[in-house]
């Protein structure tokens, strides 16, 4: 180990005639908040890799993560396989973890966010969201998106808890029900 006493580092370090490889593991502190980060040394050219930050953080592709795990990449790519024989396939789980549920609560949601700030802030642009319909946990599915020049995605469309599939209104009078234009 090396370092001083507010910056502790393990080096793992292969050298050959062709390479020079060096990967380090360091403890430090920015502005005061301990981390814990990953670098890749190849041939002198240091590249912070992943870090975790003091409170919990994880950033890979990123020094300073802004959520749980904030990935960061020229083309990111989240993968999920599944190695077992019986082929059940991966499931991606967004889990609620209080015991109870009242009407409009938000069960779990996917946001499609942008930094472009033409036309609106940076902001969610569209969302796909489970919401509970009630207070006996029947859960629809909202789509959303967001009309130029607001940083607001507002529903679109829905699949309520009974299968009904709603678009432009509230509540449904038959299986399918909406309004617009609708094409195959």
């Amino acid at each position: 180990a090396t370092g001083s006493a507010r910056n502790q580092m393990l080096v793992l370090e292969r050298t050959d005639a062709a390479n020079d490889y060096e990967w380090q593991i360091q403890g430090g502190s920015s502005s005061d908040l301990p981390y814990l980060s990953f670098v890749d040394n190849k041939g002198g050219a240091a590249a912070e890799r992943m870090r975790i930050d003091a409170s919990g953080n994880l950033g890979i592709g990123v020094s300073v993560p802004s959520a749980n795990l904030h990935i960061r990449s020229a083309s990111p790519v989240l993968k999920v396989s599944d190695s077992s024989a019986s082929g059940a396939g991966p499931i991606i789980r967004l889990q609620r973890e209080d015991t109870s549920i009242a009407a409009d609560d938000r069960v779990g949601e996917i946001e499609f966010y942008s930094n472009d700030v033409s036309g609106a802030s940076a902001s969610p642009r569209a969302s796909i969201g489970a919401y509970a319909n009630d207070q006996y946990q029947r859960v629809g599915i909202q789509f959303r998106t967001a009309p130029f020049g607001s940083a607001t995605p507002v529903e679109r469309m829905q699949i309520d808890q009974d299968g009904n599939v709603l678009v432009g209104q509230a509540t449904a009078s038959s299986n399918y029900t909406g309004h617009g234009l609708y094409g195959s």
